[in-house]
């Protein structure tokens, strides 16, 4: 979505492989599974990557680091290398994920998890004021937080360090009721930027195979725990996310 919508994306990555979260994305812009993406022949797929440069403004840059071993200095001269040496300045920047980047002014030996995972959110959250841009990144749900419909900021691990430290947080919410009908519920958790009331809870459709979410047309978008088997999963044009601005 952000690359469709012009925007400049740097992805990080320290769980998974360049070349593997490259396939997904690919998948994702170019609308098919991964299993056929791998058996397609170059010139239908550089075929498909033509059309898509058409109506794709947005400039993408994927980086590996090992697990554990890059901070927010690592992440700094990245930045500072893509500006000098290929003029790319990122509107925004994924983290894959929170829990696996170490901090770079303290170590984690030192402290418990539940104080490093706060340090890293904090030198994240100030990287981002530095360049001016938007950082998402993720944190797994703790033992509670597994096969639970209603997550809340006590439901993550090494939550609350980073719940009071980051300006939007969403719970994904996944169900076997939910995964029967291909959708996925997002649930907000905080918000500096609008009253999370007014905007509580949502769900999207999600295609696992071909790495996609989507807009379904709802009554509501509004909806309870209680009644997701009532939501119907025809999909929509409109974005759901248009009124959080960065």
């Amino acid at each position: 979505g952000d690359l469709e919508a012009g925007r400049n994306v740097l992805y990080i990555t320290m769980e998974m492989a360049e070349h593997k979260i490259a396939e997904r994305i690919d998948c994702n812009l170019l609308d098919i599974e991964l299993k056929n993406l791998k058996k397609m022949k170059k010139g239908e797929f550089i075929s498909r990557v033509d059309s898509l440069k058409q109506k794709t403004r947005g400039k993408l840059f994927v980086k590996q680091y090992p697990t554990g071993a890059a901070h927010v200095g690592h992440f700094r001269a990245l930045l500072e290398e893509l500006r000098n040496k290929k003029d790319f300045v990122p509107d925004v920047i994924y983290i894959d994920y929170l829990g696996i980047v170490t901090s770079q002014k303290y170590k984690s030996s030192n402290y418990n998890s539940y104080h490093a995972m706060g340090f890293v959110a904090q030198e994240l959250r100030g990287l981002a004021v530095e360049f001016g841009v938007a950082i998402w990144s993720a944190i797994q749900t703790n033992r509670s937080g597994y096969n639970n419909t209603d997550l809340d900021e006590t439901s993550t691990a090494e939550s609350m360090s980073v719940y009071h430290i980051a300006d939007l947080v969403w719970a994904i919410i996944r169900t076997e009721e939910l995964d029967k009908m291909g959708q996925v519920m997002f649930k907000q958790l905080k918000s500096r930027y609008s009253n999370k009331a007014e905007f509580s809870r949502f769900v999207m459709g999600i295609n696992i195979n071909k790495f996609k979410l989507f807009d379904i047309d709802t009554p509501t978008q509004l909806v309870d725990t209680a009644s997701i088997s009532m939501v119907s999963s025809v999909p929509q044009s409109s974005g759901g996310f248009d009124q959080f601005k960065f």
